[in-house]
């Protein structure tokens, strides 16, 4: 037995449940992007200050080997940050994907209980 709604509100529920997904991968896409980029550039410029590092180290060149350990210092917080965006991007997509199928759920069961109640009534008459 199946509930029937209005077209003009099956029409609306339908088009937002093909639209949310679409939008979320998008900025899904973007932010990932951006964060795998950024991961990236940070820990190559780690690698390639503290080359630098270890070669002023052996040249006993000081200034050099200053400026590559702040380089590399620098470069570490650059990876913290992207990772910490990256987990926190994960973290409510995780969330909202539970949220969904909290509310699927929720839904699922409302239809379940006007089927009964409908098949209910006509059993009554």
């Amino acid at each position: 037995m199946r509930v029937f709604l209005c077209p003009a509100l099956r029409w609306a529920f339908l088009l937002e449940a093909t639209m949310q997904p679409q939008r979320n991968l998008k900025m899904r896409l973007g932010e990932a992007a951006i964060e795998a980029a950024g991961i990236s550039v940070a820990n190559k410029t780690i690698l390639g200050s503290a080359g630098v590092g270890a070669f002023a180290w052996f040249a006993q060149i000081n200034w050099l080997g200053l400026i590559s350990s702040l380089v590399a210092i620098i470069g570490l917080l650059a990876s913290l940050f992207f990772q910490y965006r990256k987990e926190k991007r994960e973290r409510r997509i995780t969330e909202a994907d539970e949220h969904r199928k909290r509310e699927d759920e929720r839904r699922k069961e409302e239809m379940h209980q006007a089927q009964l109640a409908a098949i209910k009534a006509r059993c009554d008459k």
